[in-house]
């Protein structure tokens, strides 16, 4: 029988309901996933996860891959070349923002560097978000932990100077700013380990994977 036979053929079944084209199903991480993965984060057993600051980066990570839509390797370095790629200090502006109610909530944005039709440092994709109302679904807090953990702000040392930080009279919002231009270059996302502890080196895609899938299959 010729191609084109067997072409007319198949078609004709499948219009006729003698086959069935099955489609590989797309298992999309939505909202309930995302409410599911949380609270089970926080409910599992700390063997799971090797390090405290990895309490700090997986949901930190898991948030912004969702209201980013980026791909899980847009955070990452690539293995052959670990100065390409990954998630900097760089790649993030910090603001806080005056609102109406008196006082301010933070808001910040990131750029995303390392994307599939990117080919040069110069083209970069901004998102941004702000403080979600409730506390285990905030990834602003995340961040600051990681920022204050390392150190990386000017001038802000503790959560105590950050919640003294007053908006100029007249102005709407003051810009948070990192340390120096190696702080700008470190990576967010860092390997710890209870042996070695934080490193400078970024967090490998593996490991995330491991203690993504690991929670998924506890919240079921």
């Amino acid at each position: 029988m010729r191609k084109t036979d067997v072409r007319y053929t198949m078609n004709t079944q499948i219009k006729e309901g003698l086959v069935v084209n099955k489609k590989k199903p797309k298992h999309l991480f939505g909202e309930q996933e995302l409410v599911q993965f949380t609270n089970t984060f926080w409910a599992v057993d700390d063997a799971h996860f090797i390090y405290p600051r990895n309490k700090v980066q997986i949901p930190f990570t898991i948030a912004v891959l969702c209201w980013t839509g980026a791909r899980i390797g847009a955070f990452f370095p690539e293995k052959e070349n670990k100065d390409k790629g990954g998630l900097r200090y760089r790649d993030i502006d910090l603001v806080l923002k005056r609102i109406p109610s008196g006082g301010w909530k933070v808001i910040y944005r990131i750029d995303q560097r390392w994307v599939k039709i990117t080919v040069t440092l110069r083209i970069l994709y901004g998102t941004s978000t702000s403080q979600h109302s409730k506390l285990l679904y905030d990834d602003t807090q995340h961040l600051i932990a990681l920022a204050l953990a390392d150190n990386a702000f000017w001038g802000i040392d503790s959560f105590e100077d950050l919640w003294q930080l007053q908006i100029p009279p007249g102005e709407d919002e003051l810009i948070l700013r990192w340390k120096n231009d190696s702080t700008k270059a470190l990576h967010i996302l860092r390997n710890a380990t209870m042996q070695h502890g934080v490193t400078e080196e970024p967090l490998p895609k593996r490991t995330f994977d491991r203690i993504l899938k690991s929670v998924l299959n506890l919240s079921g």
